[in-house]
C-alpha cells in the first residue's frame, strides 16, 4: 500500500501518512523478495523513504508499461525466487534506462520546438511522428515544469495523432478539451493531466485553439511559476543537523511536500552540468559556507547563470546524501531567479514619477492632518513582533508567497523599494505589480493603483488615505511610526481585521530619523526656499513647478505643505525674497519654528525607541 500510496501520487494526509510510515519501515526490512532485489538494483539501499519510491523504485516498476510488458513487474512483487526476482529487476532497470534516454530525445526535440516559436502562447501543443506514447505524458510534465504552461504531446502516426496533456493548477485542462471537443475523436482525464486522439490534419486547429482559450482563461501572473518559500534559510543553517531535523515531518509527498528554502543572493561555484547535460553540479555558496549543490533537470539554466555572475536567489530543499557509509548536507536546488524589476524604479519619490501632486495643490484639511488627532502619548504597538530579527525580508517573501493583498509601510519610500524589491525575486513569490503612495501624491495617485498590487506607502500617506490599506489583507511594517497617531493607525487596522507584521530593525530606525530632518524638521526647506529666492528661481512667494528641480540638492522632493511651511517661517522671521545677502537666521526665536523643532525631536526619540 505505502508503494502504490506514493507511486501514485495520492496526498500524504490523514491516515495515509501512517500507512507510509509504516510501510517504509517493511520496506527498509527487505521482507519481499522481488522489492529486496528492485531496492539492490536500483543502489537504494540504506535509507528507503518516500524519495526513494518516487524516484527510484516507482520508475523502474513503470518503465514495462510504458516500454514492454507490465507483466514484468507483478511478477517481480509476486515471486519469492531470489534468481527470478533479480532478473525481473535487472530487466526493468535495463527497460527504465532505455525510457530516460527515449524520454531525454522527445524533451530536446520538445523544447527546439518551442525555442523555435516567435512567442510563448499561454498553452503549448507540440507534436511530431515517431514520438513514444508511453513516453509523451512525462515529457508533457518536463515541459511544464520547464514554461509552466498546459502542455500536450502529440504522437504522429500516419493520419491520427495520439497525445498525453499536463497542466499548471491554475488551468483546467479538461476544459479546454471540451472546447476543442469537435476536433477530438476521443479524451478524457482530469483538470491536471488527460490523453487524447485526433486527425493529424487538425492538429494546427486544435493549437490554436487550446491555446486561445487558455489565453482567455489565464492571466499573465498565472503564467509565472510561483516558489513558496516556508522559511529564509542563512549558510549556517545548512547542516546534516538541520536536515536530520527536518525529517521530523516526514514522510513527504502530495499534501506533504519537503521544506522549500529561499537562500538570497546566493552564488553557485563550479557550476557545471552532468554528462548528459541534463543536471546542474555546483557547489552554493552562503554567507561564506560552501555545501554541494544539485539541480536535476537544471542543466539549462547554467548560460543564465554564467551571465549573472554565477549569482542567484536559490529556492531549494536540504538533503541528507548518503555514500558509501557516510552522510552530509546536500543542496537540492528546486530553482534559480534573478532580479526582474515590476517597475518599481520609476516609483518611489524620484523625478521620473509622474504622480506627484502639484506644489499649488490645495492645503490637506484638518482631518486629512490629523485623522487621529493629537495623541499625548503613543499606544501600544500592536501586531506580530518580529522587530529587530535577523532576517525581516525573509519574513516579508513568506507573508507574499501567501498570496493575499499586503501593503508596506515606512519612511522613506524609495529605500523601502530597493530594498525589497531588489533584494527578494517578488514575481515568483506570487507578486504581480508594485505600487507606492506617498506623502507627494496621496492626492491624486489613486486612479491607476491595482488592487493586486504589492502596495509602498510612507506614514503620511498611511494616516490620510487609510483607506487604502483597509483592502489588504496584511500590513508590513517595514519602519518605525514617529508620531502616536501612527501607532494609533496600525490599532486601528488591525482591529479592522489587517494582519500586521512588526519588521524593522534599527537601520530602519536610523534611515527613518535621518529622513526626518528632511521632512519634519522645517530648517533644511526654509534654507533650500531662501537660496531659490535669492537665486533668482521665484520671487518671494511659494515656489513653482519650474523651480522644484532646483530646490532637490539632496534627491529629496517637496511636499506642498513643506514649502508652505518654509515659507510662513521665512516671512515670520522678516528673511523674504528682498532680505539682503548678510542677513541671518536667527530662528530660534521664532515660536512657530521652536515648536516644530520640538516636533522634530520627539519624532526622532519615538522612531528610535519604538
Amino acid at each position: 500500500m505505502a508503494l502504490g500510496t506514493v507511486a501514485d501520487l495520492v496526498p500524504l494526509t490523514g491516515e495515509n501518512r501512517a500507512y507510509v510510515t509504516e510501510g517504509l519501515t517493511w520496506l527498509a526490512q527487505g521482507r519481499k523478495t522481488g522489492l529486496r532485489a528492485l531496492v539492490e538494483v536500483a543502489g537504494a539501499q540504506g535509507r528507503i523513504d518516500s524519495h526513494t519510491i518516487g524516484y527510484r523504485l516507482a520508475p523502474r516498476l513503470n518503465a514495462a508499461g510504458r516500454l514492454d510488458d507490465p507483466r514484468k513487474p507483478l511478477r517481480l512483487l509476486l515471486t519469492d525466487d531470489e534468481g527470478e526476482a533479480l532478473a525481473l529487476a535487472e530487466e526493468l532497470d535495463c527497460l527504465n534506462r532505455q525510457r530516460r534516454e527515449v524520454e531525454s530525445h522527445i524533451v530536446r526535440q520538445a523544447v527546439d520546438l518551442v525555442e523555435g516559436l516567435d512567442e510563448l502562447p499561454a498553452a503549448l501543443v507540440l507534436a511530431a511522428e515517431n514520438w513514444h506514447e508511453g513516453v509523451i505524458g512525462i515529457v508533457a510534465s518536463r515541459m511544464v515544469e520547464r514554461y509552466h504552461r498546459p502542455t500536450v504531446l502529440l504522437a504522429i502516426k500516419g493520419d491520427t495523432a495520439k497525445g498525453s496533456g499536463r497542466s499548471i493548477p491554475a488551468y483546467d485542462l479538461m476544459a479546454g478539451l471540451e472546447a476543442c471537443r469537435d476536433l477530438l475523436s476521443v479524451y478524457g482525464g482530469h483538470h491536471q493531466a488527460a490523453g487524447m486522439t485526433l486527425p493529424t490534419l487538425d492538429i494546427e486547429a486544435f493549437s490554436g485553439r487550446l491555446a486561445a482559450h487558455a489565453g482567455a482563461v489565464l492571466s499573465p501572473a498565472d503564467l509565472v511559476r510561483r516558489y513558496l518559500p516556508d522559511a529564509l534559510v542563512r549558510g549556517e543553517e545548512l547542516t546534516l543537523e538541520t536536515a536530520d531535523f527536518l525529517e521530523y515531518l516526514a514522510p513527504f509527498g502530495m499534501g506533504n511536500p519537503r521544506i522549500r528554502l529561499l537562500a538570497l543572493d546566493a552564488r553557485l561555484e563550479d557550476a557545471a552540468t552532468t554528462r548528459t547535460g541534463d543536471h546542474l553540479r555546483c557547489t552554493v555558496v552562503l554567507d561564506g559556507v560552501r555545501t554541494r549543490g544539485i539541480g536535476f533537470g537544471m542543466g539549462a539554466a547554467l548560460p543564465a547563470l554564467v551571465e549573472n555572475d554565477l549569482r542567484a536567489h536559490a529556492g531549494l530543499r536540504l538533503e541528507i546524501s548518503e555514500w558509501q557509509g557516510t552522510s552530509r548536507a546536500e543542496v537540492q536546488l528546486h530553482s534559480l531567479y534573478s532580479r526582474r524589476g515590476l517597475g518599481e524604479e520609476s516609483l518611489g519619490c524620484t523625478q521620473a514619477c509622474p504622480y506627484r501632486d502639484a506644489l499649488d495643490a490645495p492645503a490637506p484639511c484638518r482631518r486629512c492632518t490629523g485623522p487621529h488627532g493629537r495623541l499625548s502619548r503613543p499606544p501600544a504597538l500592536v501586531g506580530r513582533d518580529l522587530r529587530d530579527t535577523r532576517e525581516p525580508l525573509g519574513n516579508v517573501a513568506q507573508i507574499l508567497s501567501c498570496g493575499e493583498p499586503a501593503a508596506i509601510v515606512g519612511d522613506p519610500i524609495a529605500p523601502l523599494l530597493r530594498k525589497v524589491a531588489g533584494n527578494l525575486p517578488l514575481r515568483e513569490l506570487g507578486v504581480v505589480g508594485v505600487d507606492c503612495v506617498s506623502r507627494l501624491c496621496w492626492r491624486t495617485r489613486l486612479a491607476e493603483l491595482r488592487p493586486e498590487a504589492l502596495l509602498f506607502v510612507d506614514w503620511t500617506a498611511a494616516e490620510r488615505r487609510s483607506d487604502l490599506l483597509r483592502q489588504k489583507r496584511h500590513l508590513i511594517v517595514l519602519g518605525p511610526p514617529y508620531e502616536a497617531a501612527h501607532t494609533g493607525l496600525v490599532a486601528e487596522l488591525a482591529e479592522h481585521g489587517l494582519r500586521v507584521h512588526l519588521l524593522y530593525g534599527a537601520a530602519e530606525r536610523e534611515a527613518s530619523a535621518e529622513s526626518l530632518q528632511l521632512t519634519v524638521h522645517p530648517r533644511y526647506w526654509m534654507m533650500t526656499v531662501l537660496r531659490a529666492w535669492r537665486d533668482g528661481f521665484c520671487d518671494g512667494a511659494m515656489p513653482g513647478e519650474v523651480a522644484r528641480r532646483a530646490l532637490c540638492e539632496h534627491g529629496v522632493l517637496p511636499a506642498a505643505e513643506d514649502l508652505e511651511r518654509a515659507v510662513s517661517l521665512l516671512h515670520g522671521l522678516g528673511l523674504g525674497a528682498a532680505a539682503t545677502e548678510n542677513a541671518t537666521m536667527k530662528a530660534e526665536e521664532n515660536p512657530a519654528y521652536a515648536q516644530a523643532v520640538m516636533a522634530y525631536k520627539e519624532a526622532v526619540d519615538l522612531c528610535r525607541k519604538i
